[in-house]
């Protein structure tokens, strides 16, 4: 049985041109075709497989993973105070969370550019919190992002936290103010689904598998457009719309309970129990 972590077909459709060495392309091939059974993440990933990679489609299953919700929980308002100490953020201004490693496919640029038209259209922003760490070979990236930000007047409404334990992540995912997922390509998104957990609502580009693990209206908006002042506008709306953006935290945390390791696991068994027969 095999899964991928990603496909190099779907990275380089939504990116726009070809990314990844053609060794991968023609080793996921090889692997999709001989495997007993394949498990893809969403129906994006499943569609890929079948239609681009040359699956057999009654060898292909769609299990969504599942997300922590012990761990993934909206947490008492008052811990604000201290994820805020402890990671060298404002006291006072609204958070947006960009969780990912840092490189161009998970949309960074995207996310400053809207972050100084906030600014110009508002006359504030919001302070952007970048969780994650370079993927070797983009460590250049980040001193990109930076030396854009500054050109953009942004720089100090940025904060690059590096990768964070995963309690610390549920932590800052709880007492952010919104989440947002400007990557071009996604496998499935599960940032997006820890993000609902815990009871703060997403905004992603409307690409793979986010459009699965983002509920339009539900957990959080998706949005067709890379336009950064269109993101921005949106961005700025629910940020000052408190009433809107709790009901929608209520109810991104009521859709991630859809999402369990358990319902995960039970598919699993089942994929390796058809494979055995």
């Amino acid at each position: 049985m095999q899964s991928f972590h990603t496909l190099a077909v779907m990275k380089d459709a939504d990116l726009g041109g070809s990314d990844e060495p053609v060794i991968r392309s023609r080793s996921e091939t090889f692997i999709a075709t001989q495997a007993d059974a394949l498990v893809a993440a969403s129906s994006a990933e499943a569609t890929a497989l079948i239609d681009d990679v040359g699956a057999p489609a009654d060898r292909t299953w769609i299990i969504p993973p599942g997300v922590d919700l012990e761990l993934f929980v909206p947490r008492p308002e008052s811990l604000s105070v201290l994820v805020r100490r402890r990671l060298r953020l404002d006291p006072a201004r609204s958070l947006v969370a960009l969780v990912g490693r840092v490189q161009p496919l998970k949309g960074h640029e995207l996310a400053v550019r809207a972050l100084a038209e906030i600014r110009a259209l508002r006359g504030w922003a919001p302070q952007l919190v970048i969780v994650g760490d370079a993927t070797p070979g983009h460590e250049g990236f980040v001193e990109q992002l930076g030396a854009l930000a500054g050109q953009l007047g942004v720089a100090d409404d940025i904060r690059f936290v590096g990768s964070l334990p995963r309690e610390d992540l549920a932590d800052l995912l709880s007492v952010v103010d919104l989440t947002i997922v400007p990557s071009f390509s996604e496998t499935f998104g599960l940032v997006a689904l820890e993000s609902a957990a815990a009871g703060t609502p997403v905004i992603g580009y409307r690409s793979g598998g986010l459009r699965e693990s983002i509920s339009e209206g539900v957990s959080g908006l998706l949005l067709g457009t890379r336009d950064p002042r269109y993101w921005a506008t949106e961005i700025a709306n629910l940020l000052e719309n408190d009433e809107r953006r709790l009901e929608l935290g209520t109810s991104a945390r009521a859709f991630a309970q859809r999402f369990t390791w358990g319902a995960a696991a039970t598919g699993l068994l089942g994929v390796y129990a058809g494979v055995a027969r």
